[in-house]
């Protein structure tokens, strides 16, 4: 995956003070960023923002079931 930064040196950093990260942002990762926190906005809704367990492998359990039932609701509903 493309990182959402192009690499810049320092050189041109010092050279062009006024550079900007939003003029370096990559507009592709940026686009796959906003489709991933609408999905991850669409699962918070529907089955509640907390994770109940505690062990971090239940925390991690639960939120990969949470995530395919989600997948199977979206492919059933196409």
């Amino acid at each position: 995956m493309v990182g959402l930064l192009r690499p810049i040196s320092w050189f041109t950093l010092a050279w062009r003070s006024s550079v900007s990260i939003e003029s370096r942002l990559d507009s592709e990762a940026y686009g796959q960023r906003w489709m991933a926190e609408t999905a991850f906005s669409a699962i918070k809704r529907r089955y509640g923002s907390a994770v109940r367990p505690r062990a971090w492998y239940r925390e991690f359990r639960e939120l990969v079931l949470t995530a395919a039932v989600y997948n199977l609701e979206q492919a059933i509903k196409d």
